[in-house]
């Protein structure tokens, strides 16, 4: 079965759909597991095999017909965040390394729920929802989550603005469609 590897330097603006809904399954690894389609890891540092010269980037599994098996991979901008299965953790690239971003339960962590229908409201060409938190501060880190908690909204469809230092706007187009229940993680990181 052939084997092949893909790297990449895309612009954010053309990293694939695959890299925009992100979690992975462990840092921990220097070695490609036995994985299924759309596994995905960052390698620790010295990889091996497949995954050789890939230390610290997102390497994403695909079986492809005929029984190619590919990892692609894919060199975050600074400031990414995913999701550490196998640490319940939030990690970000500070251009370097992955850093501890936060984990459920620390101080500097805001979580809110919203819901598809009356938590949004309809402005111009826009329907936002604005998020209260009490973090006092303007460096921080968000993610928004669907409400089958995968990080599946596309980047184009949804706007994420700070609004004081208390506070955060989402952003959706007019169309009643682009509005979905969900939540979102807010962490202070100065």
């Amino acid at each position: 079965m052939p084997i092949t590897q893909f790297n990449s330097d895309l612009t954010l603006r053309e990293i694939p759909g695959i890299f925009r809904r992100m979690s992975i399954l462990s840092r921990h690894l220097t070695a490609p597991p036995a994985a299924v389609e759309g596994d995905k890891y960052i390698p620790a540092s010295v990889a091996t095999g497949l995954w050789a010269g890939l230390e610290n980037r997102i390497v994403e599994f695909h079986l492809y017909t005929g029984g190619t098996i590919a990892w692609i991979s894919q060199r975050m901008p600074v400031g990414w965040v995913v999701f550490a299965v196998n640490e319940a953790a939030y990690l970000w690239w500070n251009g370097t390394i992955w850093q501890l971003a936060f984990s459920p339960g620390s101080g500097s962590l805001f979580s809110a729920t919203f819901n598809a229908t009356t938590d949004w409201t309809l402005s111009g060409e826009v329907f936002s929802r604005t998020i209260t938190h009490s973090l006092n501060t303007q460096a921080i880190i968000t993610q928004v989550w669907d409400e089958t908690d995968a990080l599946s909204m596309p980047v184009a469809n949804i706007l994420v603005d700070k609004t004081s230092v208390n506070a955060v706007r989402l952003r959706v187009s007019s169309d009643p469609d682009n509005r979905f229940a969900g939540r979102i993680c807010i962490q202070r990181i100065a």
